[in-house]
């Protein structure tokens, strides 16, 4: 599934929002692609562990999204290198900053450490 995520350019960095309720940061995976200038958020939210089968069967409804989940957000190309990158989450709410543009040569695909 495509998470519901908010993308703010900044004057120095843009800030990316994903909404992951439920995820754990051990679950989420970061990257930033150089070539293609574009950051990947992929991961697995979970049900808790108390729903198993035989509770699970008991659902009478719900809309929640679990399972796996990959995001893209491309970012100019005109940028060039990005300067830094860092991703925290708190309260279901993965908060990733792409630093504008420096001198740093990032010419390959790089994960980002989620705190």
């Amino acid at each position: 599934f495509e998470p519901q995520y908010e993308v703010f350019d900044k004057s120095d960095k843009v800030v990316v929002f994903v909404s992951l309720a439920g995820a754990k940061k051990e679950n989420v995976d970061v990257a930033y692609d150089a070539p293609l200038h574009s950051l990947t958020i992929s991961g697995v939210v979970t049900r808790p562990e108390e729903v198993d089968e035989e509770m699970f069967a008991l659902r009478t409804e719900g809309n929640r999204d679990v399972g796996y989940f990959r995001v893209v957000v491309d970012l100019p190309a005109f940028w060039g290198v990005v300067e830094d990158i860092k991703a925290k989450m708190e309260d279901g709410v993965l908060r990733v900053e792409v630093g504008k543009p420096g001198d740093e040569d990032w010419e390959e695909v790089r994960k980002v450490r989620v705190e």
